[in-house]
């Protein structure tokens, strides 16, 4: 793995007060990329999406720092912050996420730092049993 990992790929219209969407990626915290491309989800619905990268391994989650969670709140914080540049509507933020991703939308849904953040989350198989 590697630290130099701290990017947030975006995907817009450029049409503006849209709602956006933040998609974190999975494999199971030790592998996966925000480089799929999710310009087909913005065309399909007219979001705005973000993509960011998080530590991985253990650079993110050995121990109980979660350097990768930390991650994710960062992005989420600069979602918010700039999103209004990319078309998106600050106060209409989605952050979702599938097996690991869906594990880290569901720790986010209970993390104090995350509130204000987001204000809808969609998980789907985060694997309430693997372990993480």
């Amino acid at each position: 793995g590697s630290e130099d990992c701290l990017y947030v790929n975006a995907y817009s219209t450029m049409v503006p007060g849209r709602p956006v969407m933040v998609y974190v990626h999975g494999g199971g915290f030790v592998s996966g990329a925000a480089t799929r491309s999710a310009a087909n989800l913005t065309r399909l619905t007219g979001s705005v999406v973000f993509a960011p990268q998080y530590r991985l391994g253990v650079l993110g989650f050995f121990g109980g720092d979660n350097r990768g969670l930390g991650d994710q709140l960062r992005a989420l914080a600069w979602v918010r912050d700039n999103c209004a540049a990319f078309g998106g509507d600050p106060a209409r933020v989605m952050v979702f996420g599938v097996s690991a991703g869906g594990a880290s939308v569901a720790h986010l849904l209970v993390e104090p730092r995350a509130a204000g953040l987001f204000s809808a989350a969609a998980l789907e198989s985060p694997g309430g049993h693997q372990g993480w």
